[in-house]
Parts: C-alpha cells; sequence; structure tokens
C-alpha cells in the first residue's frame, strides 16, 4: 500500500486516511518495518477508511458540491488574482492595504480589519458581480 511517511519528534505512529490517501506519522527512531507492522494490523480500519472517503467524494461529485480538491484548486487561482485585484484597485484609492490571506470561510466573501488586513474567500474571484 502507498502512503506518505512525515516522521517527527513524536512519540507513536499515527494514521490518517484523507482524500489523497493514507499518510503515516512515525517518530524519527521508527524503523519501516514497524511501521509496515502498524499499518498491517490496522489494513480494515484504513480499508473503512479509504471507501468512506471515495463515497463521500461521489456524492458530493453528483450534488455539485465542492471537494477538497476543487477548494485548494480555488484557493490557488484566488490567490494568484486577488492580490494583482486589491493592488490595482489600492492605487486608485490612495490606500495600502497589509496582509491578504484566503481563507475557506462558509459565510463571508471577505473582510478586512482594523489593521489593514484583508480576508478573501477561496471562490470571491469567481463570483458573478464581484468587485475587489
Amino acid at each position: 500500500m502507498d502512503y506518505e511517511l512525515r516522521r517527527s519528534n513524536r512519540k507513536s505512529i499515527g494514521l490518517e486516511v484523507t482524500e489523497d490517501g493514507l499518510i503515516v506519522r512515525a517518530p524519527r527512531h521508527a524503523s519501516v518495518r514497524e511501521i509496515e507492522r502498524v499499518i498491517a494490523a490496522h489494513q480494515g480500519w484504513i480499508d473503512k477508511g479509504m471507501a468512506r472517503r471515495e463515497r463521500i467524494r461521489l456524492k458530493a461529485r453528483e450534488a455539485g458540491l465542492l471537494t477538497e480538491e476543487d477548494i485548494r484548486r480555488l484557493a490557488k487561482e484566488a490567490k494568484d488574482y486577488i492580490p494583482g485585484r486589491v493592488s490595482y484597485y489600492a492605487g486608485q484609492l490612495g490606500v495600502h492595504p497589509g496582509r491578504i490571506t484566503i481563507r475557506h470561510q462558509k459565510t463571508r466573501w471577505g473582510s478586512c480589519s482594523a489593521s489593514d488586513q484583508r480576508a478573501q474567500r477561496e471562490e470571491s474571484h469567481r463570483r458573478p458581480g464581484t468587485q475587489l
């Protein structure tokens, strides 16, 4: 089974099933043999988690919902597009905005703080009629 191995200063081996596959977090001192033993011991749990992720992905696709992959793609597009638009309008208005962050927010399209920090929803640059 393929997996992504992340080593750190932890004490135990941890398994995580994600949309992208299996992530194994292991102590720096853990041997590959020990890691693979833990994976084999939890194979049923891993298979169940992978099947659940696949069912969720298919249901989301059928319902037209965004998947994690869609959200990552939109966030990247927003990071490429929004700073240029903010810079353009800042020049028009004579203001100097601070940091811009792109977030996966459920209700807000964007906000600004008193310290000139701006938060923008990752898909807001695609919304018809939205002006930045």
